[in-house]
């Protein structure tokens, strides 16, 4: 999703993927190695109930031998659609197994009938009986009434259904929803957005669901066929999200929790793993997210500074370090936070820029405990904002990465703009976990041994050349240990989890409109067993799902998003090329007017068309799950803009009595986040079992 409030980072414990260029093997890499060592794997296992599982010793025999089909014997007549010829096949070799089946049947009653005082043969008959009862059976979805059923589908349940069905490795107690007579299944799971609960004649919420609900009980939108001819159920969901933010539902599904054994014995297998510097450098995203100014050469339509005072990076050829760490001391004004002393050392720690600054503005509060500036420290004091940007701009250069702890707010105030930053407050994690930051002082005394900013206590203040030594240190330290040392390790990859011990990988697809250059390197370079495509509208996520499935993908993950953009719901992403109504601005997002029903109703259609494609070519016993992720989510963005709008002039030192009631962020408006979250997070889960019950069914008794 692309509408996630930028100043709730999401849950990194559901929801992160980052970029990487670690050399040799990453940590994902790591962690899939461990995983396949563990004693808690598991090796996949076959299908329950296979056909070749009935063969008897005595079926070694040649009698029940067919020969393998030769090739061209399949061909297509002119007019016939691939689709048929695959349908085709998939139903001869179900019959043809069924065939055998009834043969074997036929035989053993034959041999019983010959000597009705036979007990071996009697017992005989009646062993295969059951297997072919067995074996007959259809696989299918029914509602699970347990006693420690959640009324409520969460992504999570679905991921733990994804492993029972493939590994037989979850706990599936609390899922409302289960799998009988087992098959060997591929599964589909299908994202989509913009489907709201009114389609479907219902209005549940958390509080009120009680389960499943019978789709011929509901009053469903005519303009949906696909979704009351295909499934029995509409299992009322939950997205992942917090109380005041909702999170990304891909990333909640693919990410799997590690259990506190498997988190140590991690730690001490990754410290073995190397990284270098930028591989934790932050992506675009994450800058954004953490309202870092944006350098030119991280947009595609970036906006020129020429006339204003701010400045960015250039790039250019320079001796000695390429890494550098910043700190500041800021004082405040009646305008808010103003620059009073910048300190740069490189990374071998020398001093390469250290100097008070006269702000151009009149100090109201020196904040000495914190900054520990002085009205007397900047006495004859005139270097100027302009002047050390300047400075700043003659040391580093664009290609350089720059260290320090949450720089966005230094960054800010000097008004510069810099695309290669290592910001320590996201490279360690606080004890609690995101969105909390780590402090300085903590991460020094914890990982560094060592206590910083004891000027708080006797009023002397802070020492920014102290603290940016302490952040190029705790980097370094991060060098050493491992990318993951000082973070609450957590989670490993669905797709590891689903190939631990495999003889043969189990191969999987996600097919979503995410740009490959903003996925974690880890997850592509799994590409024996993943593959990752970046789409431009609807119709070419079918096409590239059913293309996989011809390939013999196993577990395909897609997104169709076509009605969530002319919804309104998200922004449309730039590389998106599909049908976009009037009214709906895909150069700045804004939207101009209402999606009338007609219009609607046509998109649904649309919908209705790509689903049954779908649907139709996958192969018998895929398992298919619809999710539509999410209610209407604009009262939330709506929400956090103006709660976001909000803390950046709290951070500058506005005066706050002078905001009007709209731009205010108050109780009632926190109250109103909290409702409107909770309402967007209600989702619909949908699941069924493709099966072909037009196979004759053979006569076992």
């Amino acid at each position: 999703m692309g509408l996630i409030d930028t100043d709730d980072p999401l849950s990194k414990n559901t929801a992160r993927l980052s970029i990487s260029t670690a050399e040799g093997e990453n940590q994902r890499n790591q962690v899939r190695e461990f995983l396949k060592t563990s004693e808690l794997q598991y090796a996949r296992r076959d299908s329950a109930v296979s056909i070749s599982s009935f063969n008897d010793e005595e079926e070694k025999s040649n009698e029940l031998r067919v020969p393998s089909p030769q090739k061209g014997l399949s061909q297509p007549t002119d007019g016939e659609s691939a689709v048929e010829t695959n349908s085709s096949k998939r139903r001869r070799s179900s019959a043809h197994s069924i065939a055998l089946l009834t043969q074997k049947n036929k035989q053993i009653k034959t041999e019983a009938s010959n000597d009705e005082d036979n007990d071996e043969a009697k017992s005989k008959r009646k062993k295969h009986k059951k297997k072919l009862q067995k074996a007959l059976a259809l696989a299918e979805i029914i509602a699970n009434d347990g006693k420690y059923t959640d009324p409520m589908v969460k992504i999570a349940h679905i991921r733990s259904f994804i492993l029972d069905v493939f590994i037989k490795k979850a706990d599936i107690r609390r899922i409302p929803f289960k799998l009988i007579n087992r098959k060997n299944h591929n599964i589909v799971f299908c994202f989509i957005p913009g489907i709201s609960k009114e389609d479907f004649g219902t209005n549940f919420d958390s509080r009120s669901t009680k389960g499943p609900i019978p789709i011929n009980e509901l009053n469903i939108n005519d303009e949906f066929e696909f979704f009351k001819t295909t499934f029995d159920y509409l299992y009322p969901s939950s997205s992942p999200g917090s109380k005041d933010s909702l999170h990304l539902a891909l990333q909640a599904l693919i990410n799997v929790p590690l259990t506190d054994g498997q988190k140590n014995a991690l730690m001490k297998l990754l410290k073995k793993d190397k990284i270098i510097l930028p591989d934790l450098t932050m992506s675009k995203e994450e800058m954004q997210q953490h309202n870092y100014p944006m350098h030119s050469s991280l947009l595609d339509n970036p906006v020129s500074i020429e006339g204003s005072d701010w400045v960015e990076t250039k790039d250019f050829d320079h001796e000695g370090s390429h890494t550098f760490s910043l700190d500041c001391e800021f004082c405040q004004s009646a305008n808010g936070k103003v620059l009073t002393r910048i300190s740069i050392i490189d990374f071998d720690e020398n001093i390469v820029l250290d100097t008070f600054v006269k702000p151009d503005v009149e100090i109201t509060d020196y904040l000495t405990k914190y900054s520990g500036i002085t009205e007397a420290k900047l006495e004859g004091v005139t270097t100027t904002l302009k002047e050390v940007q300047e400075r700043f701009l003659s040391i580093v250069s664009s290609n350089d990465i720059l260290i320090g702890q949450s720089l966005e707010s230094d960054l800010n105030v000097l008004k510069i703009k810099h695309p290669r930053v290592i910001d320590t407050a996201l490279i360690y994690d606080h004890t609690r976990g995101p969105p909390m930051k780590p402090s300085l002082k903590w991460l020094s005394e914890k990982h560094l041994g060592k206590l910083i900013q004891q000027g708080e206590a006797n009023g002397e203040g802070h020492s920014s050349v102290e603290d940016s030594k302490a952040c190029l240190r705790l980097v370094k330290m991060k060098l050493i240990e491992g990318k993951l040392f000082g973070k609450n390790v957590g989670e490993a990859l669905l797709f590891e989890n689903l190939n631990e011990k495999s003889l043969e990988p189990l191969k999987s697809s996600i097919i979503d409109y995410t740009p490959l250059r903003d996925w974690d390197n880890t997850l592509l370079e799994h590409n024996s067993y993943l593959i990752k495509h970046q789409a431009t509208n609807d119709d070419e996520v079918v096409d590239f799902a059913l293309k996989d499935i011809e390939d013999g993908n196993q577990f395909t993950i897609l997104k169709l998003r076509e009605l969530e953009y002319n919804s309104g719901w998200s922004p449309v992403p730039k590389a998106y090329d599909g049908y976009l109504r009037d009214g709906i601005d895909d150069s700045n997002d804004k939207i101009t007017s209402v999606l009338e029903s007609e219009e609607r109703n046509k998109l649904i259609r649309n919908l209705n068309e790509r689903l049954n494609k779908l649907y139709s070519e996958l192969p018998e016993n895929t398992i298919f799950i619809i999710n539509t992720v999410m209610s209407d989510p604009r009262e939330v963005f709506k929400l956090q803009s103006i709660r976001r709008n909000f803390q950046n002039l709290q951070r500058e030192g506005v005066n706050l009595e002078n905001l009007t009631p709209e731009q205010n962020w108050t109780f009632d408006k926190r109250c109103e986040l909290g409702d409107a979250v909770e309402s967007a997070r209600t989702c619909m889960t949908f699941i069924n079992v493709k099966r072909n019950e037009s196979i004759p069914q053979p006569d076992i008794n």
